[in-house]
């Protein structure tokens, strides 16, 4: 049996904080919204989990509402190790909405740690979902 938290009840129903939630073997987890105070870079957590003895392979994306001329991070550790780092500057104008879908496959008993920063006070997102397999 996987471990993770009870998205349909207790507390949290939504499933939103830094840990991965598992429905059978479907897996998600969602930051909800995360503020960052200027870092300049990826400092803050988004999501912090470890995976159980399945592996895993889905989607994660990102969203932020980057100000103007604002360089924003994310970044993505797998066991301490970052595989995934994006570092992009505004235009003249904000934008926001859902980023950069990206695969990603997740070893058994592993540590998934997901940062994000920005040159200024700013706020952002991030999401994973997909199957989990034996």
């Amino acid at each position: 049996m996987l471990s993770g938290g009870n998205p349909t009840g207790g507390a949290n129903p939504a499933g939103i904080g830094g840990g991965l939630n598992y429905i059978g073997k479907h897996a998600y987890a969602y930051s909800g919204v995360i503020a960052d105070a200027g870092t300049g870079g990826a400092n803050t957590t988004m999501l912090d989990f470890s995976t159980g003895a399945s592996y895993f392979i889905g989607k994660i994306s990102f969203t932020d509402d980057v100000i103007a001329n604002d360089n924003v991070f994310f970044q993505v550790e797998l066991d301490g190790q970052v595989i995934m780092a994006i570092d992009y500057k505004g235009g003249s104008s904000a934008f926001d909405g859902p980023q950069f879908p990206f695969p990603i496959a997740i070893p058994a008993f592993s540590r998934v740690t997901v940062k994000f920063g920005s040159s200024s006070s700013d706020e952002g997102t991030a999401w994973i979902v997909g199957e989990v397999y034996d």
